[in-house]
């Protein structure tokens, strides 16, 4: 244990890919985390707020969560 080379090992997390086409996936998770899930969407989650760019959301009614328009860390990413 102490010789091996952990650098020849992938670096990734074997329990984020699930396989078999379940969900959430890896993608839909940053999503969520970015803040472009439609509000819809989410249920019970008092964290939550949109920050996407779909300017509808703003004015929905159905959408119970606080609202950042183009305020998501994917936009702001370098």
């Amino acid at each position: 244990m102490l010789n091996t080379d952990p650098s020849q090992y992938p670096d990734e997390n074997p329990l984020a890919d699930k396989g078999g086409g379940s969900s959430p996936t890896p993608a839909e998770v940053q999503q969520y985390a970015d803040g472009l899930v439609d509000p819809t969407q989410i249920a019970y989650d008092n964290s939550y707020a949109y920050r996407g760019l779909d300017e509808s959301q703003a004015t929905n009614k159905d959408n119970p969560y606080p609202t950042h328009l183009g305020t998501s860390p994917r936009y702001h990413a370098k």
